[in-house]
């Protein structure tokens, strides 16, 4: 039987809360064929990942996909990853150049949609 998205939001805060490894309330990830069987559906779309997302927020947590698995986690968990220095930022930013193609670009999208 299907869950609703907001059932399978409060599933995975349930799990996030649990101890198991010698861990408890860590992230944790999760396969896609097993979201899809907590969740009882046989396709996860866009708009059922994303409202499961949206009550997960009340809880503080993140449904974060990849390719091969999810991450249910807290913004607390990502506290010591290393944050990114002005220094390198700056190394990356877009030129003038860079800037005025990108406008462009966007002018073309613009067009194309009229």
């Amino acid at each position: 039987m299907a869950r609703t998205a907001v059932e399978t939001a409060n599933s995975l805060s349930l799990m996030y809360d649990e101890s198991y490894d010698g861990d408890d309330m860590e992230m944790f990830r999760i396969g896609w064929p097993e979201l899809r069987t907590l969740a009882g559906v046989s396709k996860l779309t866009e708009e059922y990942l994303a409202t499961v997302n949206m009550a997960l927020a009340d809880s503080k947590c993140a449904l974060i996909p990849f390719d091969d698995y999810l991450v249910v986690a807290k913004q607390g968990d990502f506290s010591r990853t290393r944050k990114i220095p002005s220094r390198l930022l700056e190394q990356y930013l877009p030129d003038e150049e860079e800037l005025d193609n990108l406008v462009e670009d966007d002018e073309e999208l613009d067009d194309e949609d009229e």
